[in-house]
Formats: C-alpha cells, structure tokens, sequence
C-alpha cells in the first residue's frame, strides 16, 4: 500500500520534531530523491530521540492511533530467531492517520552511536559515524535531514538474502537501485561496529552468528548482488 500523501505525511512529521536535530528521515525516503524518486514511498520511516518523541508526543493528533511495537512486530527484526520465542515491547512505534504510517524508530544516543531497544535488555545499536553522512533531502517541496542509503540497504539485504520473504521482490528492486549509490566500505564499517547487543555489550561472535543476522558475511560481500544489476 503506497501513501495516499506522502509530503504531508512529511509535514506533520516536521510539526512532530519541531526545530529539534534529533531525527533522521531512514527507508526508503533515505534514497529515492537520490535515484531520481523512481517510485512512491509505502510510509515515512523516522529515527527518533526518545526522549524528543516523549516530548513533543502531545502534538500528535488526537485521532492519531499510536502503536507501541513488540520484538515480532518489528520490520528488522524479522530475521532475528528470538523474534520468534520473545515478544517484549520495543522503542519502535507506528503511528497511523489519514495521511498514512510514520514508521517510528526511538534511540538513545551513547558515546558509540544511536541504541535502538528491542526489550528484555536487547538493543540494535547503529553507529555514530552515519552522522558524517546525513543529508538534506526533498520530497515534493519538503526538506528533511535523510539517514545514508547504506542503513536502508543492510535491512533490505538482509530481506532479499533471506528465502520466503513476501517484501522480498519489493526489497529485490529497491536493491537493485541502491547497489549503484552505496558505499561497501562504509557498509562494512557499519556492521563491523554495530549490530545486536544485550546489556549494550557485543554478543560472543558464536551467539553473534547464530542470533543476529546483521553478523552475516554476505552483507559485506558484493559479489551476492552483483547479479540484480543485470
């Protein structure tokens, strides 16, 4: 299901942080303006402070229904085994109006980088280095402070690497687009340092391998998407 408007879906996500920096704009907003905007988003997915969404919660519409996630719940998560037994709540959000779905990733921010939480002491933790690649994107008229296209690549590498998937072919095309634009030494670097952690400690690499499926090897090696280029 595409938006049914995404430039005030981008407003009222303006209206949401205020004059705050303590956002930026992921998915697949991240990288269409950058590839000349080849199709129409399916939500606005947003990082968040925490603290800023606790802030500024109160702006949001009345009508607006406000959804806590739990672990299953959550799009990157899927790949995660424990998605499966555990089902905490989460610091993802989804909030629904007429304009469609913000996509809501709430962080706290630590020496290392931005900490996603995924309940029961589990964090995704994404590091800090992706600020040095922000940038000021348009959609529509409406500027906004965009993630890298590398952090909607890994998700979506992960998807497509994955059998069985249903957003696989959906996921498949945005790759295809994206493999043009992304930087694997910086992909690398983001995987090398980021990843599943418990307590905000890296998990041993055997557990790491077996739970986490941003540890895969694959994701940093080219030649398993050299082949959606053609």
């Amino acid at each position: 299901m595409e938006l049914k408007n995404p430039k005030r879906l981008l407003i009222r996500l303006q209206e949401l942080v205020g004059d705050s920096q303590e956002y930026f704009v992921s998915g697949s907003l991240s990288f269409l303006p950058r590839l000349n905007n080849y199709r129409q988003p399916h939500d606005v997915d947003v990082a968040v402070s925490r603290e800023l969404f606790q802030t500024r919660r109160s702006v949001l519409d009345p009508s607006d229904d406000v959804r806590i996630l739990r672990l299953s719940e959550v799009a990157i998560a899927e790949g995660f085994p424990i998605a499966k037994v555990l089902t905490p709540r989460t610091g993802f959000v989804h909030v629904f109006n007429p304009d469609g779905l913000l996509d809501i990733s709430c962080y706290s921010r630590t020496p290392r980088g931005f900490v996603f939480s995924l309940g029961f002491a589990l964090s995704l933790e994404v590091p800090g280095m992706i600020q040095e690649r922000f940038r000021l994107l348009n959609w529509e008229g409406v500027s906004y402070k965009a993630g890298p296209p590398e952090l909607a690549f890994i998700p979506k590498a992960v998807s497509c690497l994955r059998a069985g998937s249903e957003r696989r072919e959906q996921d498949r095309q945005d790759l295809k687009q994206l493999v043009s634009i992304v930087d694997w030494d910086f992909i690398r670097k983001l995987l090398g340092n980021g990843g599943l952690r418990w307590f905000g400690r890296r998990l041993p690499k055997p557990i790491r391998m077996a739970l986490d499926p941003f540890a895969s090897p694959k994701l940093t090696t080219e030649r398993h998407f050299e082949g959606l280029q053609k």
